[in-house]
C-alpha cells in the first residue's frame, strides 16, 4: 500500500477570473482505486493558494479531478479542467491542469 499526502492548489490562471472578479468556484475529487475519498469545494482566483492537507492511502491507483462549478440550469455546464491517475510509483508531484484554459497546479508528495 502507497500513501500520498495532497499538499495544495495553486491558481496561476482562473477561468473566471477573466471574465469576473468573482473567480472560479472549484470542485476536487480524489478517486483512489475506484473508491471516492474526497470531494471538496473552494472559491478560486489567479494567485491564490488552496491548502488541501488531505492524506490518500491506496493500492493501483489515485484519480484526482478537478471541475469549474458553472450553472447547468441555465445552459452553463459544468467545466472539467483535468484529471490525472498517479501510481504507487509516482509519489511526488506536480501536475498542472489546464483545461478550458486555466493554469492550476496541483502539489503531492510521499507521507514523511
Amino acid at each position: 500500500m502507497a500513501t500520498i499526502k495532497f499538499y495544495y492548489l495553486h491558481c496561476h490562471n482562473s477561468e473566471e477570473s477573466r471574465n469576473t472578479s468573482a473567480g472560479d468556484e472549484l470542485e476536487l475529487q480524489i478517486v483512489a482505486d475506484g473508491n471516492a475519498q474526497t470531494h471538496r469545494r473552494s472559491r478560486m482566483w489567479n494567485g491564490r493558494r488552496w491548502d488541501l492537507g488531505i492524506q490518500v492511502d491506496f493500492n493501483n491507483e489515485v484519480e484526482v479531478i478537478l471541475r469549474e462549478l458553472d450553472n447547468p440550469r441555465a445552459g452553463d455546464p459544468h467545466d472539467d479542467l483535468g484529471r490525472i491517475i498517479i501510481s504507487p510509483s509516482e509519489l511526488d508531484g506536480p501536475f498542472t491542469f489546464t483545461g478550458h484554459g486555466v493554469s492550476y497546479e496541483l502539489q503531492w508528495g510521499p507521507v514523511t
